[in-house]
């Protein structure tokens, strides 16, 4: 019996995430059969996470494992490219929990717009933890639309991807050179311009959502935040014709009293402590999430107004 010729390849990119790999790969793996693979690229992991990656999937059909040198995710993404099967590519993040039939309506919608790169929406994971409360104020900065029958279309066109989750044909990927090799951050926003530029259309399936297994503290999440900041800045530099396509926010000029209250909830030692302790949980929840929200808010545009990152 002739076996299916491979038409869609999952790319997911990892370094020092055998533990996130462990979680996020049963959900991608059901949907594997004989005309899916799944390329994980370890990136010079440095914990171990090589030997334990290849022991979990061991036993599973149509995966593989490619070791590099430590490169970066673009690097390491493009690696995964060279040893693909199928015509279709899907990169995934190394924690990202898929939904089912997710590969189905990639796949559908790969055929339906054979040109397109096709995205969809990422919501944050919440599980319990010390920061629980955190977590659930994230899982509200995602907005995905309940009742999308009555109001929205299914398929709406974007001007930007991340690779939280991403199918597009290789062909097309292949045409545009791949990840920019010299980027360790915001490398999806960076392709995200050249394909605007080039005239190809970006398409977010608001029916395909992932959950986003990240459970990083308010501290963590914070610093991340500014670092995104510094690299979409960079990279308006690079590309001043699209700078929209980078929704990199413009200075504004702002009154007196905003920038005291902004100054006032900058993340300083006295925020670090009410965030992190416990009794922060006292607080009602409502005014909880706001205080979230002023101290991020208020820290990343102190910073970025003064060209200064943690």
């Amino acid at each position: 019996m002739k076996r299916a010729e491979i038409l869609t390849s999952v790319i997911i990119p990892t370094y020092n995430g055998s533990r996130k790999i462990a979680l996020m790969l049963p959900s991608i793996q059901s949907q594997i059969n004989d005309s899916r693979e799944i390329i994980i690229v370890d990136d010079g992991s440095i914990d171990g996470s090589p030997d334990d990656i290849a022991i979990l999937i061991a036993c599973i059909p149509n995966i593989k494992l490619l070791r590099q040198p430590n490169g970066g995710r673009s690097v390491a993404r493009n690696a995964g490219t060279k040893h693909v099967k199928g015509k279709f590519i899907v990169f995934i993040d190394d924690d990202i929990i898929v939904p089912p039939r997710f590969l189905d309506r990639i796949e559908m919608n790969l055929r339906t717009s054979p040109d397109a790169w096709i995205t969809g929406s990422v919501i944050q994971d919440v599980i319990k933890v010390p920061h629980y409360d955190f977590l659930k104020f994230r899982s509200r900065l995602d907005y995905v639309p309940k009742d999308l029958s009555a109001t929205y279309n299914e398929i709406i066109e974007q001007q930007s991807f991340t690779t939280q989750q991403l199918g597009v044909r290789l062909t097309i990927f292949e045409s545009l050179g791949g990840f920019d090799e010299r980027l360790t951050d915001s490398e999806d926003f960076e392709l995200s311009v050249r394909v605007k530029s080039v005239g190809q259309v970006i398409l977010h399936d608001l029916k395909n959502t992932a959950r986003h297994a990240d459970y990083t503290n308010f501290h963590g999440f914070i610093t991340r935040q500014i670092e995104y900041r510094r690299s979409k800045e960079a990279l308006a530099k690079l590309h001043l014709n699209h700078l929209e396509n980078l929704a990199v926010d413009v200075k504004k000029e702002r009154s007196a009293l905003n920038f005291l209250v902004r100054r006032v909830f900058v993340y300083n030692s006295f925020w670090r402590y009410i965030l992190h302790a416990k009794v922060r949980l006292i607080v009602p929840e409502r005014i909880r999430f706001k205080i979230f929200d002023l101290v991020l808010s208020s820290t990343v545009i102190f910073f970025r107004e003064r060209g200064l990152f943690f």
